[in-house]
């Protein structure tokens, strides 16, 4: 039977454009059909010219109609947003998150690249006959961006300086690639440009940032602009391209940034991790939502642990409700590491690790240990995998920042919506990885060399059988430790025989709620713990491994928010591993019900 529900209400505008497009945008966000219905009218609340065609007028009563799933959800959503006069306040962007947090302040904009800014006129995208000279100028832009790179590294704390240490081989190597392009006739933006697209250097917002930084000396224009830092007040930075130059420019009056991109490969920019560590909440929005936003404008941003979204010119009465809210959640995040640092003296009974996905990830010194290393991300974007002597340092490197405490690295976890160029295929985890016996025996020596730096772990990503550890482990020279990963429901059911020959457990709740709920595994974590499926499944993984003496680790998004992290431990759960942002916060909350554990 279809689930269908109305409603029916008065209209405070006619639905104009204004009006009409705040209520198409908020329909297409649901996921149930709408329909709206005037006379005997009746129109698409998704499609934009049939909501106009209605031609309701201010004081007309509409129906709105909603079927399928999550239907009354909808009506409640469209229905808030008319009885608050289509008022923005009732319609937030949604965004993704890079680095959480809130942020209130005006809009500074900076909309176009350093290319744009720059007419066609200007030397830089001139061809010239004389091609020594284009190549001494070349050279010239190159040591030039290079010696500001230097001066501006000089003046940052080491650990963001080191996230710049590869930009001069970059340049070097972007150099090497376009001289020769001056030879082909090109003009130098043009040769740089093509330089960028065949080097074989990663794409990642480094690579934009040398760019940027050989374009604005060729083009002699200004990486940041004058009008960009003349604002007074507090700022949010609007901004078409986010470089790591450009956010470690910003001024202090700057508290958030809305930059234009994509769900997902933000978060692990150079750009989010210098974000995180200064606190600053920092969002990605589709293009034609960060064009929209006027310049001084009133934004307010609220990234937390469940949404991540953004509001533009909010009322008075909004932006008061949001100012309380900031300051709450600055007093209680400063309450959150005081209080962690002091329940970290006396110890906890649950070890809280950290999810690490970058190697200049900040681990916070009350972590206990790395608990899941995603070295899909540590070596993602690139068009080779990484050889042996490169991953063993980066492995060493993280487990010497964790000296004394476990540092659990997971073989690639790729295929499926996590694509890596470099291991094609169909499956996913570790049987993709066993299709590729190379890739696997290099990151299995590179693991047993990083061991003499410190108590380096294997986990086995989406284990399916006692044979799939088995097979891993014959992999390697060492007795490194090897854990199973357990991310579907079969999984679950085998979980004896799949503990006995592993060494510890860990649950990817992500992909095990997808697996037992039948849902997307990006879906809220609120409603996966709170299903009684999967709790009984994560019970029946910890009751299974507890048979065989083997330790239960929760290392999805679910231990990452505090309540949950809770239960969690309820349930029997050993030790949590979770973004390194929400450590002090899990701990504070274990550190409420939990005594001191004795060492």
């Amino acid at each position: 039977m279809t689930d269908e529900q109305a409603i029916d209400i008065e209209l405070p505008e006619p639905l104009h454009a204004r009006p009409a497009s705040m209520l198409v945008r908020l329909a297409s966000r649901q996921s149930a059909a709408i329909e709206i219905v005037f006379e005997e009218r009746r129109a698409n609340a998704k499609k934009i010219l049939e909501v106009l065609k209605l031609g309701a007028v201010r004081g007309s009563t509409v129906r709105l109609v909603a079927r399928g799933e999550h239907a009354a959800l909808a009506l409640e959503r469209l229905s808030d947003l008319i009885h608050h006069g289509f008022s923005t306040d009732a319609l937030p962007e949604i965004a993704t998150a890079a680095a959480p947090g809130m942020a209130i302040g005006r809009a500074s904009l900076l909309l176009t690249t350093v290319a744009e800014a720059a007419p066609e006129s200007m030397p830089g995208y001139s061809i010239s006959d004389d091609i020594p000279s284009s190549r001494r100028r070349v050279h010239a832009a190159f040591a030039r961006a290079q010696s500001e790179l230097h001066r501006m590294i000089a003046g940052l704390p080491p650990p963001e300086a080191q996230l710049f240490e590869p930009l001069f081989v970059i340049l070097t190597e972007l150099m090497n690639a376009t001289l020769p392009n001056l030879e082909a006739g090109m003009s130098a933006v043009l040769a740089l440009d093509a330089a960028a697209a065949s080097a074989s250097t990663e794409r990642s917002d480094l690579v934009r940032d040398a760019l940027e930084r050989v374009r604005a000396v060729l083009l002699g224009v200004d990486l940041v602009t004058a009008e960009l830092l003349a604002g007074e007040g507090d700022r949010i930075l609007v901004t078409r391209v986010l470089t790591p130059s450009l956010l470690v420019g910003l001024p202090r009056s700057f508290r958030g940034i809305i930059a234009e991109g994509d769900t997902g490969p933000g978060y692990t920019s150079h750009a989010a991790i210098l974000a995180r560590g200064r606190g600053l909440p920092l969002v990605f929005a589709p293009a034609h939502v960060v064009s929209a936003i006027r310049r001084d404008e009133t934004i307010v941003i609220e990234c937390t642990e469940t949404s991540c979204q953004f509001w533009s010119s909010p009322s008075a009465e909004f932006l008061e409700a949001a100012r309380a809210r900031h300051d709450a959640w600055v007093a209680q995040k400063r309450r959150d590491e005081s209080i962690a640092h002091a329940v970290c003296s006396t110890g906890l009974v649950t070890p809280v690790r950290a999810n690490v996905g970058t190697l200049n990830e900040h681990i916070p010194s009350i972590a206990d240990g790395v608990g899941l290393v995603r070295t899909e991300l540590l070596f993602s974007g690139r068009r080779s995998p990484p050889g042996e002597t490169e991953q063993a340092s980066v492995y060493a490197a993280l487990a010497n920042r964790v000296s004394g405490k476990p540092c659990i690295v997971r073989l690639f976890d790729a295929g499926g919506d996590k694509p890596l160029p470099w291991l094609p295929g169909d499956a996913r985890g570790v049987e993709l990885l066993l299709a590729h016996p190379r890739v696997l025996e290099v990151q299995l020596r590179a693991i047993d060399r990083a061991r003499e730096h410190g108590d380096v772990q294997v986990l086995v990503p989406m284990a399916r059988s006692a044979q799939d550890i088995a097979r891993v482990r014959a992999g390697l020279e060492s007795d490194a430790p090897v854990g199973a990963m357990i991310e579907t429901h079969e999984a679950a059911g085998a979980i004896e025989s799949i503990a006995r020959v592993s060494d510890f457990i860990s649950v990817g709740t992500n992909d095990l709620a997808s697996s037992v709920l039948g849902v997307d595994r990006a879906v809220s974590p609120e409603l996966s713990l709170h299903d009684g499926r999967l709790l009984v499944v994560i019970r029946t993984i910890v009751d299974g491994a507890h048979a065989t003496g083997r330790k239960v680790t929760v290392c999805g998004e679910l231990a990452g928010h505090p309540e949950m992290a809770r239960q969690l431990v309820g349930l029997g759960v050993d030790a949590l591993s979770v973004a390194c942002e929400r450590i002090a916060s899990v701990k504070v909350a274990l550190g409420e019900t939990e005594g001191p554990r004795n060492r």
